[in-house]
């Protein structure tokens, strides 16, 4: 089965992402298969660009577009809680907003500032730290399909992060591109 993933943008606000569900993945830990991700994820630090954000979980929007919600505010990030959960198997998916109207620097302003091997962490209602390296920093244009974001070529733990970037097109209301960053997990403590 292919999956699809369509960026599309209607106010400065949102970053919705279509999501089109990849096969089920199970929820085990990749790092040591002894701890079952079900808890929940609910903190996320990025050391090197000084973001401590609380996870909103959040669905698909409730307007029928399919596409993923975004966190209620600017200093929060939204996990896609229909995915699998940080540390599980499978993509893992967080998005956080660039900028906002009287909202200068968002939570993933400097998102495209990460480089291959920074540390992203995420703790979770267990009190476990899943710790994630970055593998790549990637961006693309508002409507390119990335199907890469959601689905992964392997069973291995990953967290993409993604956010908007660029400039903001009036004309469509949308930001002309997206950053995304894939991270692998390295790591869970306690």
């Amino acid at each position: 089965m292919s999956a699809a993933v369509v960026f599309l943008i209607a106010v400065s606000y949102r970053i919705p992402v279509r999501y089109i569900p990849p096969a089920s993945v199970p929820v085990e830990s990749a790092a040591s298969g002894e701890h079952s991700v079900s808890a929940v994820p609910l903190r996320l630090r990025i050391p090197r660009i000084g973001v401590d954000a609380t996870i909103q979980s959040v669905g698909l929007t409730t307007d029928g577009s399919g596409e993923m919600a975004v966190p209620t505010n600017f200093t929060d990030v939204g996990w896609y809680e229909k995915g699998p959960r940080p540390g599980a198997l499978g993509s893992a998916v967080i998005a956080g907003h660039y900028n906002g109207r009287n909202v200068p620097r968002g939570v993933f302003f400097d998102l495209h500032r990460l480089e291959t091997g920074d540390h992203v962490l995420v703790t979770d209602e267990a009190r476990v730290t899943h710790t994630f390296k970055v593998v790549a920093v990637r961006t693309y244009t508002h409507d390119a399909p990335t199907a890469e974001v959601f689905v992964g070529t392997d069973m291995s733990a990953r967290l993409n992060l993604i956010t908007c970037a660029g400039n903001w097109l009036s004309a469509l209301r949308v930001f002309e591109e997206r950053t995304v960053v894939f991270t692998e997990l390295v790591s869970e403590s306690e």
